[in-house]
């Protein structure tokens, strides 16, 4: 039970990565990592 729940979070954890590679790319227009320094300001 316990080796479902740590999956389903790890799960979650990539869904919201992806989440926001895809808003980065969405008003970037690209997927630089140095884009995504700039959400820092």
């Amino acid at each position: 039970m316990v080796a479902f729940f740590v999956m389903v979070v790890a799960a979650a954890e990539v869904v919201v990565g992806l989440a926001i590679l895809m808003a980065i790319f969405r008003t970037r227009r690209s997927a630089s990592v140095d884009d995504a320094n700039l959400l820092r300001y």
